[in-house]
């Protein structure tokens, strides 16, 4: 529900993000308010999945393979949902002051993961916690998140965010 109530701008970094309910949130609120800057980020290692919701925000669907599932090889993911109109595809690098919508990959050293949790919504609300967005962390795992409204707060998550995406991949590669 903070998803969908943003108005301005969100800006996410996750580690995985695979939670469908989540990419729909997020769709809601950029269908209604296009215009809202959405920036999204995640680690390399979980981006080109079936499963990832980057690939919901770039308008791609990708089959299952046979690593992923093999008792469900060439299948889409259940309830899978590209976004239609997409993400704009930046297919780069950040540029500050003009790219105001993406969604990609951080880039780190070798061996190194980006294994942040974290999204701040409108400068106000900073929403962390060791709860990956995924199905798993929501029905199996004993994650948390808080969500907490203060300016000073969101502030300095936004300055992390701001930090990893000096390194980013926007779109797909």
């Amino acid at each position: 529900s903070l998803l969908s109530a943003a108005r301005q701008r969100v800006e996410i970094a996750n580690f995985v993000f695979s939670e469908q309910q989540l990419a729909d949130a997020l769709a809601g609120a950029y269908q209604l308010r296009p215009n809202m800057e959405l920036l999204v980020l995640s680690d390399l290692g979980f981006a080109y999945r079936f499963y990832s919701e980057l690939l919901d925000l770039w308008g791609v669907a990708l089959r299952r393979d046979e690593q992923d599932a093999p008792r469900h090889v060439c299948t889409f993911e259940d309830a899978n949902r590209p976004w239609s109109p997409a993400l704009p595809q930046v297919n780069g690098r950040y540029v500050e002051g003009v790219t105001r919508q993406g969604a990609g990959v951080v880039v780190l050293a070798e061996g190194d993961k980006m294994h942040h949790k974290f999204a701040v919504v409108d400068a106000d609300l900073a929403l962390f916690g060791s709860h990956n967005w995924s199905v798993v962390a929501n029905r199996q795992n004993d994650e948390y998140v808080v969500a907490i409204h203060d300016a000073a707060t969101a502030e300095k998550f936004a300055g992390e965010f701001k930090r990893l995406l000096s390194t980013a991949y926007l779109g797909p590669s």
